[in-house]
């Protein structure tokens, strides 16, 4: 398989798949890959990756706090505090 990490990276185009699959096996990668992360952070105490564990300040129209309480892993005592620069907007690519 050599460096090729995905599925759609190893499909040969017209020959394994068509064009239409191999879209759809890249939407399913990069739903994969979403959830992924979302149980990797949900399961901290297991993975020992960051997490969200507090909040502080008032919040904005959408919810969002002031500042946020980032914990480095899991069963570690301190916090890092992330502030708030700007409202949320959407992009405009």
């Amino acid at each position: 398989m050599g460096d090729k990490k995905f599925l759609s990276q190893r499909i040969r185009p017209d020959s394994e798949a068509a064009p239409w699959v191999i879209e759809e096996v890249k939407k399913i990668e990069q739903e994969n890959e979403k959830l992924k992360n979302i149980i990797t952070h949900l399961l901290s105490d297991r993975t020992g990756v960051y997490f969200i564990c507090g909040e502080s300040g008032d919040k904005d129209t959408m919810g969002l706090p002031e500042k946020i309480f980032v914990c480095p892993s899991y069963g570690i005592q301190g916090t890092a505090i992330y502030t708030k620069t700007q409202d949320y907007r959407e992009q405009e690519w």
